[in-house]
Formats: structure tokens, sequence, C-alpha cells
């Protein structure tokens, strides 16, 4: 899949203009360097590499806490003000539910939650698994 996508993504994309290649580069495409801006051109495949890189952490717990983990994340990306109240309304919870998942998912990603690059590449590996 990866080389599959790799076809899929122009030279142009493999590494962002603000950045210098190292030498030699020019003779590799490197897939994990811009599949975000890919995903709206050829979908599923790169939102499946994207989902595992973004939300592979996920993965390594049991499938119905992952679930409400990845529920809950969606719900925090659609927020406006990120609070606990906001998401809960979302999904129908209690506030003090939605705070424990938020703190989980704190724990998972971290700083990543405040990062705008991060948030929309998750919301596409949400959308792509829903």
């Amino acid at each position: 899949m990866s080389l599959h996508c790799a076809r899929l993504m122009p030279a142009a994309h493999a590494l962002p203009a603000h950045r210098e290649a190292p030498a030699g580069a020019d003779a590799f495409v490197r897939a994990g360097d811009g599949p975000a801006e890919a995903h709206p051109r050829h979908g599923i495949h790169i939102g499946r590499l994207l989902g595992d890189r973004v939300l592979g952490v996920l993965r390594d717990l049991p499938p119905g806490r992952a679930a409400r983990l990845a529920e809950t994340l969606d719900a925090l990306l659609m927020s406006w003000n990120r609070t606990a109240p906001e998401v809960a309304r979302a999904l129908d919870i209690h506030p003090q539910t939605a705070r424990k998942r938020l703190r989980r998912l704190e724990e998972l990603f971290g700083e990543r939650l405040s990062d705008p690059a991060f948030r929309f590449e998750a919301l596409l590996a949400l959308r792509t698994r829903a």
C-alpha cells in the first residue's frame, strides 16, 4: 500500500518547499511527508496510511475503549471551545465521562492535540475510518 500511495503522490509533495532536501533525496519519494494533502485526491489508501500514523496509539487499546476514544477525539476536533461539557453534549454522555476520556486523550496524544496540522490529519483519518 505504501508503494501505491508513493506512486499517487507527485514528487512535489514529497518535501515541503520550505525544507531543503538532503543530498540524494531526489531519488526518493517520502510518502509520509504529505498524505494530508494527497488525501482529497486519492482517498482511502492515503487515509489508511494517515490513520496508521496519526491514530496508531489507539491500536494498542482494547477495541471498545479505542472506539470510544476515537469518537471522543472526533467530537473534540469538531468542537469550538474544546471543553468537556461541549464534547459531552455532542456525544450525549455525562461531562465527567467526557473529562475522563479527554484526560486519556491528553495522555495518548499530548501536545499534538493543540497542533493544527495534527488536528487536520486526525480528522481526515477519523473520517476515512468512518
